[in-house]
């Protein structure tokens, strides 16, 4: 099989996981702060700044980052750190089922 049959069915299977999860309604942007933030996060927030500078998210002009993480605010995916209203972010796990 070829790199570029790999490559193909990697895709594939990335876009079968994404409907799985839920993932396949979002945005080109959301998803590239989405995977991020499950990243970088590690069992602590992370600043917008760290998001913002992941290799995922570092082309997205700043306007187009801070909709789509707003938006991504609003859907339910992430949150806001407890007692913060900006800055801080984290996954929010819970509202997902992996089997």
């Amino acid at each position: 099989m070829s790199v570029f049959a790999i490559a193909a069915q990697l895709k594939k299977m990335l876009l079968g996981m994404e409907k799985d999860l839920g993932f396949d309604t979002l945005s080109e942007s959301e998803k590239s702060i989405l995977y991020a933030v499950i990243d970088l996060e590690g069992g602590s927030a992370i600043h917008s700044s760290l998001i913002k500078s992941h290799e995922l998210t570092d082309s997205l002009t700043k306007p187009t980052f801070h909709r789509a993480l707003k938006s991504l605010v609003s859907k339910g995916y992430i949150s806001h750190e407890d007692g913060t209203k900006t800055g801080l972010y984290r996954f929010k796990k819970a509202n997902f089922k992996t089997s």
